[in-house]
């Protein structure tokens, strides 16, 4: 048995005889005095007791982040979509470390906001036993006495796939997706068409958004690399390199829609707080993943901005419905050159993939649903997107000002700036009750049910839960026929991809 397997097996042998001595109340009462029952106590006994309470308090009074997995026996550890795509069992002891590392990082960043989304007593409550007066701090600590184990079951560490058995199982998969397959044909047409043509819904007045921020540095400090080959930015190195690669967004706008903003809750009503998205203040939100080209380990770049709504354009609009958002995203070489573009809407629908010269992909070995792909020309200048009014498709990616033709003589073009944001941000939306603690604009499932499409009810067969709903990077499937993910390890290979 190894260390860290034997001081948890320590935590809960000591954690039930207190219990029986003090009929646990000490882990119940209502006091915000530090009470120190456990002065004394090892170090790794107060850790365990600490964080079996904070997992109970997550569990009742908010939820755990839905897009990280938490690995059995190893409550401290999680893991993503990329972290789970290594043999934690086949690698050597140098990239175990490493793995570990990333493990322990992507817990205690969880856990960071977790802790924030709790009551204000619920927080005093937790630390009031220990001798530490900093929740965060105390946390710190703990991890920073975690052991790295010498084995981990594969099935602990294991990413769920974000797709419904249930649902194809009940509402026969084999036999509708087969008869599907004409109607996915019809929308990749519809895109490509749009695309080709530059074709949106009709509009008046077009907003072109440009990011406040610029890079400060010509060249980019050195960036080290863990032993499994994963980049490791400093804050500054991703400043500058989200700064260089921000989009230019022209957004083509016909109601009060077709504005890009930030979300944040709204008046409550009745019991419910619902969310609005402040067209006022134009905010873009960042964040960093990684994939794999061949035995390469690439960074991502992210860039995800909403809006207040889809526009109904027909009655029904099935597709129609409250907040609407994109994700784009930048994929960088080892030089941190753009080799690839790519989007979804923030539904997990819609991926498309702009390729700039030197690239290639090979759609005809993808078996099932196949994304759409264009090519662009690319002289390492932030690309310009045009987006349409209403339904907010990518209808055009240029680096120069695109050639659109305006839908009216009275087309008016206004500039506005945006300013780039931590997509963590959108985790610890603060209500306007200011007595509830910050609220994550996702739910427990990492979907937000406000954002509910009519479409679900017809995709259901498909597997995808809630179709069409907004749903937390990490979540997003972006296939309906076989199972693809946004955020999978080996996308790029999977699809063919070379530069």
């Amino acid at each position: 048995m190894n260390n860290n397997k034997q001081y948890w097996l320590l935590h809960v042998s000591v954690y039930a005889a207190l219990c029986v001595i003090h009929g646990c109340s000490f882990l119940q009462q209502d006091h915000l005095q530090a009470d120190r029952q456990f002065d004394g106590v090892s170090p790794y006994v107060q850790c365990g007791v600490f964080l079996s309470e904070l997992d109970s308090a997550i569990a009742d009074e908010t939820h755990f982040d839905p897009a990280l997995k938490r690995v059995s026996d190893f409550p401290f550890l999680r893991v993503n979509r990329f972290l789970a795509s290594y043999d934690f069992n086949s690698l050597s002891s140098e990239k175990k470390s490493a793995w570990f590392e990333q493990a322990k990082a992507l817990g205690l960043d969880a856990y960071h906001y977790e802790i924030q989304r709790l009551p204000t007593a619920t927080q005093q409550r937790l630390i009031a036993h220990f001798p530490a007066n900093d929740i965060q701090q105390f946390l710190q600590d703990c991890y920073a006495l975690q052991l790295e184990p010498e084995i981990i079951a594969p099935a602990s560490y294991e990413m769920p796939d974000n797709y419904s058995t249930a649902q194809r199982f009940f509402g026969l998969y084999s036999l509708v997706s087969h008869l599907a397959k004409p109607s996915i044909e019809e929308y990749r047409n519809d895109m490509i068409d749009r695309y080709t043509q530059k074709r949106g819904a009709a509009y008046d007045s077009q907003i072109e958004y440009r990011a406040t921020q610029q890079a400060q540095l010509s060249t980019l400090p050195p960036i080290l690399q863990t032993a499994l080959g994963i980049p490791q930015l400093s804050a500054a190195q991703q400043t500058v390199l989200l700064q260089r690669n921000a989009p230019v967004i022209s957004l083509q706008a016909a109601t009060d829609n077709d504005a890009i903003g930030s979300p944040e809750w709204n008046k409550r009503h009745g019991s419910t707080a619902t969310l609005r998205i402040n067209t006022q203040e134009p905010n873009v939100y960042t964040y960093t993943s990684y994939t794999r080209h061949k035995q390469q380990v690439l960074l991502q770049l992210n860039y995800a901005f909403w809006f207040p709504a889809r526009t109904a354009l027909k009655d029904p609009d099935i597709y129609a419905g409250e907040l609407d958002g994109i994700i784009w995203r930048v994929t960088l070489d080892k030089t941190f050159r753009p080799i690839l573009f790519d989007s979804i809407h923030l539904c997990g629908c819609y991926h498309k993939l702009y390729l700039p010269p030197g690239s290639s992909i090979a759609l005809d070995q993808v078996a099932d649903e196949q994304p759409l792909a264009f090519e662009i020309e690319h002289n390492h200048k932030p690309p310009h997107l045009t987006i349409s009014a209403a339904e907010h498709y990518i209808i055009d990616v240029s680096i120069d000002e695109p050639d659109l033709q305006p839908k009216t003589e009275e087309t008016t073009t206004y500039e506005r700036l945006y300013k780039l944001k931590p997509f963590s941000d959108l985790l610890l939306l603060a209500h306007k009750d200011f007595n509830k603690p910050p609220k994550s604009m996702f739910g427990a499932s990492g979907i937000i049910a406000q954002s509910n499409r009519t479409e679900r009810f017809m995709l259901w067969p498909l597997g995808v839960p809630a179709a069409g709903s907004m749903r937390l990077p990490g979540m997003h499937a972006i296939a309906f026929i076989g199972k693809r993910h946004f955020d999978d390890a080996d996308l790029l290979n999977t699809l063919g991809f070379d530069y």
